[in-house]
């Protein structure tokens, strides 16, 4: 067993919630921590996304959360070689410019937590909640807007996800922004097929 699943409850993130565990950061993304002390609540209160967490109830820590928000893969919008990536596994009759999709908005395992090496795991259990809710709902795709850092970019590389551009350049045209500009966020996608058959 896990220390994610043997010691960890998974809940939505509540007021009620936040006011029973103890504080928790993320030093090296503070938006992150910000939001889902801060805004998480108000989020799914509007109906905008919803957070859920996993905490370890004995010491009321929260130790890793996420949010989530349909959205879809406009498929129109990518480049023909992402396309193709796509629509590979896709029998032609059913391909369309748009694919249903969840957008992971924000994802994190909190600091004190951070030694363990969790994010694997932790992202793991986020795919596969986030398949068993689309049986009730199509949803095809997961995808992120992953913080332009060679380790995150790698982190979701390895656990399945693809870049939409080869290049910031591409990326920055693609979406309208100046190509001179950073690129704080690399846009990335999976196919949740793959984790259904692996």
């Amino acid at each position: 067993m896990s220390f994610l699943t043997e010691h960890c409850k998974f809940a939505p993130v509540t007021d009620e919630l936040l006011s029973r565990l103890n504080d928790f950061v993320c030093h090296h993304e503070t938006d992150i921590s910000d939001f889902f002390k801060h805004k998480a609540v108000k989020a799914s209160s509007e109906m905008m996304s919803k957070s859920y967490c996993l905490y370890d109830d004995e010491k009321n820590n929260m130790v890793a959360a996420f949010c989530v928000l349909n959205t879809s893969l406009p498929t129109e919008d990518l480049p023909n070689y992402t396309r193709r990536n796509i629509n590979k596994k896709i029998k032609y009759e059913k391909q369309r410019k748009h694919y249903p999709a969840t957008l992971i908005g924000q994802f994190a395992v909190f600091d004190a937590f951070a030694d363990m090496h969790l994010g694997d795991e932790f992202l793991s259990i986020v795919l596969y909640w986030i398949i068993s809710t689309a049986q009730n709902m199509g949803n095809r795709f997961v995808v992120v807007d992953a913080i332009n850092k060679e380790k995150v970019i790698k982190f979701y590389e390895r656990n399945g996800f693809k870049i939409m551009f080869r290049t910031e350049e591409e990326e920055l045209l693609a979406t309208g922004k100046d190509t001179k500009a950073e690129l704080p966020t690399r846009m990335m996608f999976a196919d949740l097929i793959n984790y259904v058959t692996e």
